[in-house]
């Protein structure tokens, strides 16, 4: 991605389902996005079964594996993730997308090429992602952003060099998000989203 360029074109890796509410939000975050940057920007969604190399996606200036149900397709997804990693490419993956991109990373950097997601293959040899404990479906809680990473200097534009709660909705588990800030100019692997909710959240723990 060129930091010169006037307009942006973002694929949306997954099934675009109109029930799923982050499905019917994302297009608006990109547009209120694009205003606030005054950036063109533009998306297409791209079904999980279209992918099966590097050319569906190859011409994206970023790539975000969007949250919902299971990818029709999760070899898809995971060819996504990869292009993205090894090419550079500016990467959001939250939810499901995190999901996808653990497996990833576990097959093609750690070396483990039986790594599954427990939901799809819940008998492979390496399971990498794992049902919670506890369920934490909806809850509101916070996320602690650890002052000189990357998400942390992405919210706080501001300058402020503390560490800074927010409240975060989650579907499935709060952690701290995964960086490759080593080799990767940008991604954002997390499976939290931020919500604009401003009432103390209540902590919620694992038994």
């Amino acid at each position: 991605m060129s930091l010169g360029k006037k307009s942006l074109s973002i694929g949306l890796i997954g099934d675009y389902d109109p029930s799923i509410p982050a499905h019917r939000a994302i297009p608006i975050a990109l547009q209120l996005a694009a205003e606030k940057l005054a950036l063109g920007v533009g998306h297409e969604w791209i079904p999980t079964d279209e992918i099966s190399n590097q050319d569906r996606i190859s011409q994206f200036d970023g790539l975000r594996c969007v949250p919902g149900r299971p990818y029709r397709n999760s070899e898809g997804a995971l060819c996504a993730i990869r292009f993205a990693r090894e090419t550079n490419c500016p990467f959001l993956g939250a939810c499901r997308g995190f999901q996808h991109a653990v497996p990833e990373c576990a097959r093609n950097i750690r070396g483990l090429a039986s790594a599954e997601h427990a939901e799809t293959a819940p008998h492979a040899k390496h399971l990498v992602i794992t049902p919670l404990e506890c369920n934490l479906v909806e809850v509101t809680d916070s996320a602690f952003l650890k002052p000189g990473t990357k998400i942390h200097k992405a919210i706080c534009m501001r300058g402020n060099r503390r560490g800074v709660s927010m409240p975060v909705w989650s579907q499935l588990e709060l952690c701290e998000p995964t960086r490759l800030s080593r080799v990767h100019h940008f991604s954002l692997r997390s499976l939290w989203c931020y919500t604009s909710n401003q009432q103390s959240p209540k902590a919620t723990q694992c038994p």
